[in-house]
């Protein structure tokens, strides 16, 4: 793989239109780039649909300067296109970008666990078994929020990609997480992948927890095999869900 690019996009089920701009009391206590990166990653911009950050700024019910701050921050991210002379459009899902950034989650967290494993830090058994424990209770809770499942899923491999005691990576696995977190929540969709991803997670527990590192990345080999499949399928779906 020689894809080492930039580490997007969310979108839950339930996700509000782009033309709906009412705030809940807890969405006005957050930042205007918390706001904002929160509708791009919900998919609550049309692609290709400029930004305006006036009506953003009314929308958000602030100031034009902590909006225009906020998409040039989520512009370095990559949650945005900045055309010069023109201003900021929201992204649309590609197969290529997210088969690229899927390439650079399975970089990471397989660079992670060899880490782990040079520099005797593997995540230690206490917290092994307390991740399998989440687990658990994803597979108990997550059937009627994919959303909130998804959200849970990503949280335990970063778990697994922190035990690589290294902030650069673990920030850009996060990333990785966040622009792909919508893909992965339609990908959630099927009953059977939820049991599956749970199992994958569970065996890579277990590999880790045995130190057993050759384990571990054929567990990751096989999971990202699987998720690249069916990339180009849940992109088109994402997509099909804008127009609607």
């Amino acid at each position: 793989m020689d894809t080492l690019k930039s580490v997007g996009a969310l979108r839950t089920m339930a996700a509000p239109s782009h033309a709906e701009g009412r705030m809940s009391a807890h969405d006005k206590h957050r930042s205007p780039y918390s706001e904002l990166k929160g509708l791009l990653m919900r998919h609550c911009f049309v692609p290709g649909e400029q930004l305006q950050i006036a009506a953003l700024a009314k929308r958000l019910n602030t100031s034009t300067t902590p909006v225009r701050e906020a998409l040039n921050r989520l512009h370095a991210e990559g949650f945005l296109v900045l055309h010069p002379h023109r201003g900021f459009f929201a992204k649309a899902l590609s197969v290529r970008e997210m088969t690229e950034l899927y390439e650079l989650g399975y970089l990471l967290l397989k660079s992670a666990i060899a880490k782990s494993a040079d520099n005797r830090a593997v995540v230690g058994t206490s917290a092994l078994d307390s991740l399998v424990a989440d687990l658990t209770q994803i597979a108990v809770n997550g059937e009627s929020d994919r959303h909130v499942c998804a959200t849970q899923l990503e949280q335990v491999l970063q778990k697994f990609v922190s035990s690589a005691k290294n902030n650069v990576m673990h920030s850009a696995f996060r990333n990785f997480h966040e622009r792909t977190h919508y893909v992965r929540v339609l990908y959630l969709q099927e009953p059977n992948r939820l049991r599956q991803y749970i199992d994958d997670l569970v065996a890579l527990a277990a590999a880790m927890k045995r130190r057993d590192m050759a384990a571990a990345v054929a567990v990751l080999d096989e999971c990202w095999k699987c998720k690249i499949q069916v990339l180009p399928d849940l992109v088109k779906e994402a997509m099909s869900r804008h127009y609607i």
